[in-house]
Formats: C-alpha cells, sequence, structure tokens
C-alpha cells in the first residue's frame, strides 16, 4: 500500500506541476453513474495543474464486464452511502 501510495503521489505532483497526458485510475466524486445515485467511482482520470481535469468513460465492455458493473452498482452506492454516514 505504500509503494501504492508513493506512485499516486508522484503521478499527482506530476500533474500539478504542469505536465500534460498525466492519468491515473482514481476513485473520486464523479458523473459517470451519478444518475444512479453514484457519486464515486474509480476510472481513469486526467491530471492537472487544478488536480482532475478531466474524467474518463470506462470505454467499450464486453456483455460480461457490462453484467459484472451491473452487478456491483448497488452495493457500490451501498459503501459510499456508508462512507459519507461515517464522516458526517
Amino acid at each position: 500500500m505504500a509503494y501504492a501510495g508513493a506512485k499516486f503521489t508522484h503521478t499527482l505532483l506530476r500533474g500539478l506541476n504542469g505536465e500534460k497526458g498525466v492519468i491515473a485510475p482514481t476513485f473520486v466524486k464523479s458523473p459517470l453513474f451519478a444518475d444512479q445515485g453514484i457519486d464515486f467511482f474509480s476510472s481513469n482520470v486526467e491530471l492537472g495543474p487544478n488536480g482532475v481535469e478531466k474524467i474518463h468513460p470506462l470505454g467499450e465492455l464486453s456483455a460480461e464486464e457490462e453484467k459484472l458493473l451491473a452487478a456491483c452498482l448497488p452495493e457500490l452506492k451501498k459503501n459510499i452511502e456508508k462512507g459519507k454516514a461515517f464522516v458526517a
């Protein structure tokens, strides 16, 4: 976990320093599934001087991936609500 944290921090600093095209998978407040009440999701984001500059869509998913995504979204929503309640 320490290596992952250090790697992400290095990537984030590259973006904050103005390097172009810095993309990292990140769990962020996201519009991707907001219409289903899911405020946060992990996807590739482009990092820049202002933090998250762009949230990339998931891209094309196979039928199996679509099925897995549909199965995980309700549980993800519950976990997000639990997290929000914890910090409130």
